[in-house]
This record gives C-alpha cells, sequence and structure tokens, in this order.
C-alpha cells in the first residue's frame, strides 16, 4: 500500500472514532501510538534518503518533502484529536453551569455541587494523550539536533534541551541542507508550544473550575486582570517554546501570532494586539491569521469603553498610568485605522474629541515619563512597545488607506508623538536615569527614520524634529566625559564595531519596518567569524576567568577578582558603542537635510541648526510664480480699480531709535483682490495694534475650534506656527507625505532607488498554520538565514582589501560631496559601489536569538533545577501529573 493511501485509511479511522457518540478514549490513546510510530519511521527514513542525496551532489535536483509528514500528522491527526478532547471538557463543563442556572431558579441554589467524577476520567486520557504527542516531537528534535551537525544552532538552544552534538555527527556541505533541517527543528518546538498552550488552556478554562464549589466560584468572580495575572504565568512554558522558535528563524511569523493568542486569552489585550502587529511585519509578507486576529481584537468594545472610564476616572475601574496611556493610543490609532468601531463623526466617541484625547494622551505621557522610561527592561520598555505598535499601525493605515489625507494625519501624530519624546528626553537628568532604555529607543527611532524614505522626508521638513535630535545628541555630547575621543567621533564619523550583537539588535531581527535589522554598526567583521552565538547576544565564549574580553586591558585586570561588577561594566561598554552609533547615525540624518543647515561647532562640540538658504530661497521664488499666477488670472477691470484707488501711504522722517519697517510684498488671493482697499500699517503703533488684533482673533479661532478639530494644538503652540511659518511640521509645501516625494525644486537625496522588495513566497496556504490540508514547501530554508555567514568553505572567498564597506574614516574636510547620498540603496543583486560617507542599504540580514547571555547565565543547567524547562528534568512535569 503506498504511504498516501495509508495515510488516507489512518484518517478515515480516526474519523470514525471521533464521530462516535460513546467514543473509546483508552482505544484512541493505541491509536495515536501505532500512528506516531508510523510516522516516525517514514520522518526518519526520507531525511536520510535526503541526506545521502544532496551527498552525491544532486542537490539541484532534490525536493525537500521530510516537512510535509510534520504538517500532516499534526493537521490531519493531532490537532483534531486535541480539538475533539477540548470539546469534550467544554460539553462536561456546560453541564456543570446549567446545572447552577437550574439550582438558582428553583432557589436551591445552597444545594449545588460540582461533580467532577467525569470530568477527571476525560482529563486523564487527555493528559495521556498530550504526553504522548509531546515525547514524539521531542524524540523528533533530539534526533534532528544531534544526527547532523548544524552550525546555525545556537548553544543556548541546545543547553536548554540539555543536547549535545557529538563528534561523530553527520556533516554535509551544503548549507540549504542546514537551514532545512533548521526548520524542521524549528516546526518541532512550534509544535511544543503548542502542546502547552492548548494543555494550558483546557485546564485553566474547564478541569480547575470543575474541581470543587470553591473553585467554581471563583472562577466565575475573576475579573479581566485578575486573570491576566493568574493565568499568565502558567502560559510561560509555551511562550518560552514560541520564543525559542523565534531564535532559530525569526523570518516565520507563527510564533509572534501565537503569543499574542496567549495574552488575548488572558485578557491583556494590548500585548495581544503588540504580538499580532510583529506577526504582520516579519520577511514573509500577507500573514492573513495575525491581521484577522488583530482585527478581531480591535473590533471589540473593550478598548472604547475602557477609555471612557478613563476619561471620566471611573472609581469602580482604576487603571495603572501604563495601562491608560495604552488605551489612549489603541484608540488615536484605531481612529484611522479601524473608523468603524473608533471613530462617531469628529470624536472618538460621543464628547470625546479626537484632539482632547490626544492632549491627555501627550500630557499623561509628558508628567510620567521619568518614570515609564525607567520602568521594565527590553522586552518591558514601555516607550519601546509603543513606538513598535505606532508604527506598525501607520504602516498598515498606508497599506489599508486610499485616502491620501487619512495617512497624512497618522504620519503627522507619529511624528508629534516623537517630538514629543524628544522633549521628554531633553529634560532629564542623563546621570540619574536607566541609559540603556534611551540608547535602545532612540537607535530604534534613528534607524526607522533611515530605513523609510517617506518618513526622512517628513522628519527634514519638520523644524521640531530636527531640533530634537540635535538637542538629544548634544545632551550625549555633554555626557561624555572623554571629549578627545568624541571629537574623534564626530570629525571621522565611522560606525562602530562590536563583538557580538545587542538586545535590541536581536529583538527586532527581521522586523520589516527597519528593514530587517539595524545597521548603525559595521558588523563585516562579525559576520566573518561565523559564530552563530554572537549574533543572538551570546558572548559567553569571549569570556575568561567570568571577565569579558572584550573590555580595556585595564578593567579586565580591575574585575579579574571582582566578577559580581562585570554585568555592571558590560552594560556601560554597550552605551558607550551605542551612544557612538547614534551620534554617527544622527550625524547623517541632520546633514541630509535640505531645509535646514546643520553645522557641527568643532569647539564646542555641538550641532547646530538654522533654515537654509536653498530652502528660502526656493519658498521666494514659489511664492513669486504663485504671485503672477494669480494677477494673470485676475480680470482686468479689477485689475484698474486696485490702480486706481491705491492705498495711501504717509511719509515718515527717519529717527534713529525707531526704524521705518518696510512692508514685505505679499501674496494677495482673488478675494483679496476684489475687495476693498487693505490699509497697509507703516508706523510702530500701527503694528503693534495690528498684530495684538490678530493675536486675539487667533485665539478665539483656536477655543472655537478645539473641540471638534483633530489636529487642534495648544494655542502656544499654534502662535509659535504662526511665527515660524516656513518650517511648518504639518507643510504640504514641503513634502507629500503619502507618496513621499518632494516638491520639484528640492533635491532628493535618494539618488539610487532600492530595487522591489521582492519577499519569498512561502507556502500556499500561511493563513493556515493549524489547518487540515498539507502545504507546500520550497526547495529550502536557507532564504531565511544569515546570507553573510558561510559556515562550510565556500568557492572563492573575497580578499580584505577587496571589502566595499559604507564607512571610511575619511576626515570631514576631505570629503568627496558636502551632502552624500546617506540613505542610498542599491539592488541587492549587485555590488555596493564605494561611497565615502553614504549610508548605503546593506542585504538585509535576518537576525537570530532572543535572550542575550549574561555571564552567570553561560553555567551548565542543574538536573535538579525544575525552572530550566529541560527535558530530562520534568520540564512537562507540571502538565502530564496525574
Amino acid at each position: 500500500m503506498a504511504q498516501a493511501d495509508e495515510i488516507l485509511a489512518y484518517k478515515n479511522q480516526l474519523n470514525e472514532f471521533l464521530t462516535r457518540k460513546f467514543p473509546d478514549l483508552s482505544l484512541l490513546i493505541g491509536f495515536n501510538t501505532l500512528l506516531q510510530s508510523k510516522f516516525q519511521s517514514w520522518i526518519i527514513a526520507d531525511l536520510n534518503e535526503y541526506y545521502s542525496l544532496m551527498e552525491r551532489g544532486q542537490s539541484e535536483t532534490v525536493e525537500f518533502n521530510t516537512m510535509k509528514y510534520l504538517e500532516t500528522i499534526w493537521n490531519e491527526f493531532h490537532y483534531p484529536t486535541i480539538k475533539f478532547f477540548q470539546h469534550q471538557h467544554q460539553a462536561l463543563f456546560q453541564e456543570i453551569q446549567e446545572s447552577f442556572k437550574t439550582c438558582q431558579v428553583e432557589g436551591t441554589a445552597n444545594q449545588f455541587k460540582v461533580k467532577p467524577v467525569e470530568m477527571r476520567k476525560v482529563n486523564d486520557n487527555f493528559i495521556k494523550f498530550i504526553k504522548q504527542v509531546f515525547e514524539f516531537c521531542v524524540k523528533l528534535l533530539k534526533y534532528f539536533t544531534t544526527k547532523f551537525s548544524n552550525s546555525f544552532i545556537p548553544r543556548e538552544f541546545l543547553a536548554h534541551f540539555n543536547l549535545s552534538v557529538s563528534e561523530s555527527a553527520a556533516i554535509c556541505k551544503d548549507n540549504n541542507f542546514q537551514a532545512n533541517v533548521l526548520y524542521l527543528i524549528h516546526r518541532c518546538v512550534l509544535s511544543l508550544g503548542d502542546i502547552c498552550r492548548h494543555q494550558t488552556f483546557v485546564e485553566l478554562t474547564y478541569v480547575q473550575p470543575a474541581t470543587s464549589n470553591k473553585d467554581f466560584f471563583k472562577f466565575r468572580s475573576l475579573a479581566n486582570s485578575d486573570k491576566t495575572q493568574a493565568f499568565f504565568p502558567k502560559y510561560r512554558k509555551a511562550i518560552q517554546y514560541y520564543k525559542y522558535c523565534i531564535m532559530l528563524l525569526p523570518a516565520l511569523n507563527e510564533p509572534y501570532n501565537h503569543i499574542g493568542m496567549i495574552h488575548n486569552l488572558v485578557d491583556d489585550k494590548y500585548q495581544a494586539i503588540y504580538w499580532f502587529l510583529r506577526s504582520q511585519f516579519t520577511r514573509i509578507p500577507e500573514y492573513k491569521l495575525g491581521l484577522s486576529n488583530l482585527n478581531n481584537v480591535l473590533k471589540k468594545h473593550w478598548f472604547i469603553t475602557a477609555l471612557v472610564d478613563v476619561v471620566n476616572n471611573n472609581k469602580e475601574r482604576q487603571f495603572k498610568i501604563d495601562d491608560s496611556l495604552n488605551i489612549y493610543l489603541v484608540c488615536l490609532m484605531g481612529y484611522f485605522y479601524y473608523p468603524q468601531q473608533y471613530k462617531n463623526g469628529p470624536n472618538l466617541v460621543k464628547k470625546l474629541s479626537f484632539s482632547k484625547i490626544e492632549s491627555e494622551f501627550f500630557k499623561s505621557l509628558s508628567s510620567n515619563f521619568s518614570s515609564l522610561i525607567q520602568v521594565g527592561v527590553r522586552e518591558e520598555n514601555f516607550i519601546l512597545t509603543q513606538l513598535t505598535v505606532l508604527f506598525s499601525f501607520t504602516e498598515l493605515c498606508k497599506q489599508k488607506s486610499d485616502d491620501v489625507d487619512v495617512h497624512d494625519k497618522v504620519v503627522r501624530f507619529t511624528f508629534r508623538y516623537i517630538e514629543k519624546i524628544f522633549d521628554c528626553l531633553k529634560q532629564l537628568d542623563f546621570e540619574k536615569i536607566k541609559l540603556t532604555n534611551i540608547c535602545i529607543i532612540l537607535r530604534f527611532i534613528l534607524n526607522w527614520l533611515k530605513e523609510n524614505k517617506s518618513m526622512y522626508l517628513t522628519f527634514e521638513s519638520r523644524k521640531q524634529s530636527v531640533l530634537g535630535i540635535c538637542n538629544i545628541l548634544n545632551r550625549f555630547i555633554e555626557y561624555n566625559t572623554d571629549k578627545e575621543h568624541m571629537k574623534l567621533m564626530l570629525t571621522q564619523s565611522n560606525r562602530p564595531t562590536r563583538s557580538y550583537y545587542f538586545w535590541e539588535d536581536v529583538h527586532f531581527r527581521d522586523f520589516k519596518l527597519i528593514k530587517y535589522q539595524f545597521k548603525d554598526f559595521k558588523d563585516d567583521a562579525l559576520f566573518q567569524v561565523n559564530n552563530i552565538n554572537f549574533l543572538i547576544g551570546d558572548y559567553s565564549e569571549l569570556l575568561h576567568d567570568k571577565v569579558p574580553t572584550f573590555l580595556s586591558e585595564d578593567k579586565q585586570k580591575l574585575f579579574a577578582g571582582n566578577p559580581k561588577e562585570v554585568e555592571g561594566e558590560i552594560e556601560k561598554y554597550e552605551n558607550g558603542l551605542r551612544i557612538h552609533a547614534l551620534v554617527s547615525l544622527g550625524k547623517r540624518l541632520l546633514f541630509a537635510c535640505k531645509s535646514f543647515d546643520v553645522s557641527l561647532d568643532e569647539t564646542s562640540l555641538r550641532f547646530l541648526v538654522k533654515e537654509s538658504q536653498e530652502k528660502k530661497s526656493r519658498e521666494m521664488k514659489e511664492k513669486k510664480k504663485e504671485t503672477n499666477k494669480q494677477t494673470d488670472d485676475k480680470p482686468k477691470d479689477t485689475l484698474k480699480v486696485q490702480e486706481q484707488k491705491p492705498c495711501p501711504v504717509k511719509k515718515h522722517k527717519k529717527s534713529s531709535q525707531t526704524p521705518t519697517p518696510t512692508p514685505e510684498p505679499q501674496t494677495q488671493t482673488t478675494d483679496e483682490l476684489s475687495g476693498p482697499p487693505v490699509k497697509v500699517p507703516v508706523s510702530l503703533e500701527e503694528i503693534e495694534s495690528f498684530i495684538a488684533k490678530h493675536t486675539h482673533e487667533l485665539k478665539s479661532g483656536i477655543s472655537a475650534q478645539e473641540g471638534n478639530s483633530e489636529d487642534a494644538q495648544e494655542p502656544e503652540l499654534q502662535l509659535h506656527n504662526m511665527v515660524d511659518s516656513l518650517v511648518d511640521d504639518d507643510s504640504k509645501e514641503v513634502i507629500n507625505i503619502s507618496t513621499g516625494t518632494l516638491n520639484s525644486s528640492t533635491q532628493n537625496i535618494w539618488k539610487h532607488e532600492p530595487a522591489k522588495d521582492i519577499q519569498p513566497k512561502f507556502f500556499n496556504s500561511l493563513a493556515q498554520p493549524i489547518g487540515t490540508q498539507v502545504h507546500q514547501y520550497p526547495a529550502n530554508f536557507s532564504q531565511y538565514l544569515y546570507p553573510q555567514m558561510q559556515f562550510m568553505p565556500s568557492q572563492q572567498s573575497i580578499p580584505q582589501s577587496q571589502l566595499q564597506f559604507p564607512y571610511h574614516s575619511t576626515p570631514m574636510g576631505q570629503l568627496q560631496s558636502p551632502t552624500p547620498p546617506v540613505f542610498a540603496s542599491y539592488p541587492q543583486s549587485q555590488p555596493t559601489p564605494q561611497q565615502p560617507q553614504g549610508f548605503p542599504q546593506a542585504q538585509a540580514q535576518p537576525m537570530f536569538g532572543t535572550f542575550p547571555i549574561g555571564p552567570e547565565s553561560q553555567k551548565s543547567k542543574s538536573p535538579q533545577n525544575n525552572e530550566t524547562g529541560n527535558i530530562n528534568n520534568g520540564a512537562y512535569s507540571q502538565y502530564f501529573s496525574n
């Protein structure tokens, strides 16, 4: 019998089991044992045959089919059986609830009693089945990992599962084989996470409430916040497996989506939105399941109801500051992205205008910023998470909405948020706050600006954004005590080098909105080392007597006998390099601006900003052109009236104390030309009276439209924008936000257009990762790995002298061009031409890993430690105890 026919026969047999009115669960367990042994033999035989053909040099004709077996057994057998057991638990729990309702109706609620016997029987069989599936995945995981030598597997991953690769392991000279095996490992770990997630859901939702009357009533009385605190720790094992999936292949969408599903289950809606957004912006596009889950969360009334409670300060439903700010942000972005739920005419909800909510949001953010910036590290970084959500929604609005005006409003709100962050950072004392969080946030913002052409063009047209970066960079220069080193850094503008990836580089690997990686470090040498551990933030191999060798010799000697303070010194070392990268990238962003002239005072080492002469002359030409055009369009009789009745101008004598200002020519509109003669103020008293009158009218107008204008600003800010109208932050004359293009008179700094972002086609039904069909896969998965890394000997190696680097140690006075194309992009298939000061678009580099390793965490994990989750120390004992 062919394998396809045999699989079909097994599938029919399983369907017959599951459709019985009274199924024999013990018989189902036995059937699964036989089924798994069959599939295990098929999988191992197919992979060995694939390996043999690859070794014989038939890589071009070999098709990678092993994954189909793994997908088939999960989609057609394991997952349907899990859903069957879940339905059995749900039916029994529903009977308990109906029994309680009956007692309430009859007035005998005190006689209600939970009967857990039937629930316990079903759950015992479910635990046996789950344990079988778990062990099946672990066996395959061990085989894939230890049978073949694979340089793409990090040391931390092997240590977590207590696996070791022997020297006798098979070695394949083809990197495609290693990448395909890595995907098999990824699929096994993903299944382990799914198993733990489903088992935990059944345990918390059906089994525990049916244990006793106390547990039943406790479950019924839990509020949403209580569920998050009580239930989320139970899912940590599943989340850990999903994060190891991200460590292996961060380009794949499913782990991000599944983490979001867990947060949704425990009613942590904001974190669910964050992870659903992350699933949308990996290297693989169009993940419809994550987008569908995101929309399902947004279309509920949870955030709108919470917003009303926050604004009205509902005492029965209090929120923490960070929760309130998250609610504000989601509702403000939902106003643009999901208007059918979050837009009620010009308001968010009745009597709550967009401008009012935005004002409250920024006010609360500013007043609590110093505490928010210091609370949480790494993934708990509050501002970093909000920026990720904000940038993701901005991109989704661009993709979804055909309305140019809507996208422009979203972009303007995004930059108002960024400018508020800059203003808050400027007021902080860098000596008293956590500098790591600030550096990570700024690296994320600057790299986002660099990698998004339209966003950069918007940035360079906004005075507050340019001044904000200048102020922050000046603060960093003041913070650095080594002025000579800082001066050298500013004059040469070289990107820094390092020995390993930092946390944020690992956390945002394959994140599409920054073009898949941060590029403000020169990591060519790091890739040439060909060590995957350094690329997931693991620097344990650089330790000597628990002291990092990348520190200076003096500090190595200082901390040789005091390893407890090494961690703090490592953080200082990383922050020093982060500041170097920020100053170098920030300088290029500023010097590329066409709307402002940014210069560096080499004496005081400060960035200075003034409006560019090029912009002034361009605007004068545009005004003159517009005036001539309006004059040509006017009827001749109207012009004659203006010529016959000019405004009388009195002559005044010159005064040395109060010189008479010469009125500048003003652009007149059609209405002005056809209206009554305009009195032009010429004396100082008349000018002061004129300004006072219009200031009063402006303030009155602001108060009148404050309630219905979604882009309304504070009166002081509008007055400032009136004075500084040439660099109005919302000016459409400088840039078209939706298209990312400047006016014809503005020079485009992107001299080379990037090649179209052609994403690899994954498989046909990616939106159904747990569906019931067998997916088609590409011949290999090496397209999701580091293109710079070659673990096997390559045919030709490029000499060091021929390597092209985007930065060189050229002094500022010897640059070939005053404003180089710092964001020029080149197709990945072509070699990057040499740019003396350019910052070309490097080839996309997927990033691995999610857990930075410190010195203390390099110790081998003890078998007695139940916290590690190793497979031989009871990793699933808490889930499968009888």
